[in-house]
């Protein structure tokens, strides 16, 4: 994997929990989530709620669950929108 996103598609993020992760996934997400993709802890937790982060092809959507290290979870990004100029 050469960047942050799943065989170059950039709608899907593939993070690993890592060693000494936090507990909670809220928590070990924001931690593993690479600065390049620019998830803000916010976003992340707005991406919970609507279900848009997986565990083997299971959204998960408590961001109080526990985590474990190498448990890998996969982060439907929305598409970028592109801003309207004047």
């Amino acid at each position: 994997m050469d960047g942050p996103f799943e065989d170059g598609d950039s709608d899907t993020l593939t993070v690993i929990i890592g060693e000494d992760a936090p507990a909670r996934l809220d928590k070990a997400l924001a931690a593993a989530v690479p600065e390049e993709a620019a998830l803000s802890r916010s976003r992340l937790m707005r991406m919970l709620a609507e279900g848009a982060v997986l565990r083997n092809g299971v959204a998960v959507t408590d961001p109080k669950s526990k985590v474990l290290e190498g448990e890998v979870y996969s982060l439907r990004l929305d598409p970028a929108v592109e801003g309207e100029t004047r």
